[in-house]
């Protein structure tokens, strides 16, 4: 008779075993090495007949084919290199021989420990600062930055026409090429910037239209809109054989370039994939498609870049980028066009845990909510919830703690978080580069008290003439454009002092501004996050963008629900007006305003501008009760932002009327009211 420990022990091992190979039913591991594929495989299929298949990903499942077939045991190995493919970035199933049965599908290699990648370690600052869209070499090693992200556009990177350049590399007996003077100057910058011991980061780009983009090249998403205005930048052509090779070559080069031991050519700690996938119509357009499509796309992007750097290097990092937006829609009323990050992070993180999950991180784009405005502090967009419109520099641990939920972790880690992109708008003025550096100065602080936020790179070094009127640079641009150093805003000494011992005497003027002691505290943590917004209508606002199907419109030629390209590449809602010749058209709405606390207040927020140069003008009006409570004549396109004060007639009904009266004359009189919305403000 066997003791009942020793019978307990017994039964706790085979549980234990048999718990294992079931969750490997569900999850096998699919584990990597130079030459060969292993799959794990469960206790229960050992002695059944299986196949194994895959599919490359730009296959569909009609493309799937037998990589390996017999009676299954403990593991299955198999050559990696099949039929002139290289199975390393295969989506693989097993199959039940008899039932058919599809035991797991589309799971991607996860395991890369066995590939003898380079261990070395990458430097890893312990300052947070860092800069994106660096001007030279000189400058941001002088200002101290720690951490810097690099655009690399693919489309200057491959040259599509030359046979000999003496950069290349062959994928699936694919030889291609890459241009000399781009690599090189690449090399350029990242020795320098490794030497001066700053980490930096690529952003892998496929442009539509700057930067030496041919549009009919093999390199372009074949549903990308390269005709739409607005369609700065792609997706990556992942449809065909010839769009994937090229897209891994690319990976395949950077990576094993720039993580050499020796640094001799500088080092890219990882990748940043594509920019702002959830505003895909500007920022990685494949034309109208739903979240499902697009995060389909990126998720194979992303994956393919992340198995090519882990051939190079074991640490090798990859991130998603993602704008500002929240809860809310990047663009309302137009699912086809953009998602919120909430909905993106939620599709991609499913997908990933379905597919085999791996390391990927996030690189957030927390801009001010009026991007003109750089008082973040002041964003009634962003609130301490889940449900929160928009996340800022104001309400980051929303950020934080979403990612801290169990189904988004990678194993127990919270994933990296980068700020790969934010700036304060600092036009020339003594106020306004007032409170550009006062932003600056409240932003890196705060970033340093978040330990899941690794680094912050501040958009830009250098004012941008182009950059639809925002000037976000600790230096004006000279004479000759956004390349030309110009002189330094009072922000330049900011953001070189941070991290120095002269910190505190630097920035009092930013304390005293915000009428703090010090800098203690600024971070209330991820544990102050509520799951919703009390008493509130989704996001707590009235919105009249969407509120334009209720509106009453009177003496215009056209009214509609538009967009307004409020600065480079960022589109906004707007209601778009065209008023009729010598008479102001309205649109308007009775509206219930709601009643506030004592210690709150309620405002009207909202934008203007003119979608023509050639406009000679007109006057953008707010009545209450056909009263004017606010009046502004425009005479060009330049997007301004405003407020009116609306606490006082909280808790009331009011007819509210936006009015556009035109110029001498009508032609070219495209007005915009950017996101109009009635805000309570605590």
């Amino acid at each position: 008779m066997i003791p009942l420990k020793a019978y307990l022990r017994s039964a706790y091992l085979f549980l234990s075993i048999f718990a294992h190979f079931h969750a490997n039913a569900a999850s096998p591991v699919i584990s990597a090495r130079a030459d060969q594929i292993e799959i794990s495989l469960p206790l229960e299929l050992q002695g059944q007949g299986i196949e194994v298949t895959v599919r490359l990903p730009y296959q569909t499942e009609e493309q799937t084919f037998t990589v390996w077939k017999g009676q299954a045991s403990p593991s299955v190995t198999f050559n990696r290199i099949q039929e002139g493919y290289d199975l390393y970035y295969g989506r693989f199933n097993i199959v039940v021989a008899n039932s058919r049965e599809t035991l797991d599908a589309n799971r991607w290699v996860t395991d890369t420990s066995l590939l003898g990648a380079a261990t070395f370690a990458i430097p890893h600052p312990s300052n947070k600062k860092g800069l994106n869209s660096a001007v030279g070499l000189e400058d941001p090693i002088a200002l101290g930055a720690s951490h810097i992200v690099e655009n690399i556009s693919i489309d200057q990177l491959i040259d599509l026409e030359s046979k000999n350049s003496p950069y290349q590399v062959t994928v699936d007996a694919k030889t291609v090429h890459f241009r000399a003077s781009y690599v090189e100057n690449l090399d350029t910058r990242l020795k320098a910037f490794h030497q001066a011991g700053i980490r930096t980061l690529g952003i892998l780009l496929k442009t539509i239209k700057w930067q030496g983009s041919r549009n009919d090249s093999p390199l372009t998403h074949p549903r990308s809109e390269i005709n739409n205005p607005h369609a700065l930048i792609g997706a990556f052509n992942l449809t065909n054989e010839e769009g994937y090779l090229y897209y891994r070559a690319a990976l395949e080069f950077l990576a094993s370039r720039y993580t050499r031991e020796d640094a001799k050519f500088g080092i890219l700690a990882g990748m940043i994939v594509g920019n702002e996938v959830q505003s895909h119509s500007v920022w990685y357009n494949m034309g109208p498609a739903s979240i499902e499509e697009v995060t389909d796309n990126y998720h194979r992007a992303v994956r393919i870049a992340e198995l090519a750097g882990k051939q190079a290097h074991s640490d090798w990092r990859v991130f998603v980028s993602l704008t500002h937006h929240w809860h809310a829609m990047a663009t309302p009323g137009s699912p086809e066009r953009g998602f919120s990050g909430r909905g993106f992070i939620d599709a991609f993180g499913k997908l990933s845990k379905k597919s085999g999950d791996f390391p990927w991180g996030v690189a957030w784009h927390p801009y001010p909510e009026d991007l003109f405005e750089p008082a973040f502090w002041l964003n009634f967009s962003a609130t301490p919830y889940f449900d929160s419109p928009l996340v800022t520099m104001k309400n980051l641990e929303v950020l934080v703690a979403y990612l801290k939920q169990p189904h988004l972790r990678f194993g127990h880690q919270t994933r990296e978080i980068v700020l790969s992109e934010q700036g304060f708008h600092g036009p020339a003025g003594a106020e306004p580069e007032l409170k550009q550096a006062v932003a600056l100065a409240y932003a890196l602080e705060l970033v340093q008290q978040i330990p899941e936020i690794t680094a912050f790179h501040l958009h830009r070094h250098v004012d941008h003439p182009h950059e639809g009127g925002l000037m976000l640079g600790l230096r004006r641009h000279g004479p000759k454009g956004a390349e030309d150093i110009g002189p330094k805003k009072p922000s330049y000494s900011v953001f070189k002092a941070f991290g120095e011992k002269n910190w505190l005497e630097e920035t009092q003027f930013a304390l005293d501004y915000l009428d703090r002691d010090s800098w203690e505290k600024l971070y209330p943590g991820p544990e102050s996050v509520g799951l919703a917004q009390p008493n509130s209508n989704e996001s707590g606002i009235i919105d009249l963008y969407r509120l334009f199907v209720d509106a009453n419109v009177a003496n215009a030629l056209d009214a509609k629900s538009a967009s307004f390209l409020k600065s480079a590449g960022w589109l906004a809602p707007s209601i778009f007006v065209h008023p009729k010749d010598g008479v102001p058209a309205s649109i308007s709405w009775q509206i219930e305003l709601p009643e506030i606390d004592e210690n709150q207040s309620l405002a009207l927020t909202f934008g203007t501008g003119i979608a023509h140069e050639s406009s000679n003008g007109v006057t953008f009006s707010v009545q209450l009760d056909g009263r004017e409570v606010y009046r502004q004549e425009k005479t060009d396109g330049t997007y301004t932002s405003h407020l009116v004060d609306l606490t006082g007639k909280a808790g009331s009904s009011r007819e509210l009327s936006l009015i556009i009266d035109p110029g001498a004359d009508i032609e070219y009189d495209w007005a915009h009211w950017v996101e109009p919305i009635i805000r309570i403000q605590n």
